[in-house]
């Protein structure tokens, strides 16, 4: 199928307010990336791999139960990222 253009023309004026938009779009979509970049830590608390997994935690607890590895460090537990993508690889259909 080709393309079709049509030309038009437009006002300096519509022509910045539509840079600024753009420009504004393109900010808010890297701003969401940085966040996602900023959510990857490598250490996650129970709550966050959760989140992480997008499950509740009655979910995780099975994960945990069929073999998803947990750190404890002096009560605290802890689950390695890692670990969770390599058991989730592991245990793909």
């Amino acid at each position: 199928m080709g393309k079709i253009q049509i030309p038009v023309n437009l006002d300096n004026n519509t022509l910045l307010s539509l840079k600024k938009m753009f420009r504004e779009v393109v900010m808010d979509a890297m701003e969401d990336f940085a966040l996602l970049e900023d959510n990857t830590k490598p250490v996650l608390n129970k709550k966050e791999a959760c989140d992480y997994l997008d499950i509740s935690f009655n979910s995780l607890k099975k994960l945990e139960q069929a073999g998803l590895p947990v750190v404890n460090v002096d009560g605290l537990q802890l689950i390695r990222k890692i670990d969770i993508d390599n058991f989730l690889e592991k245990n793909r259909i």
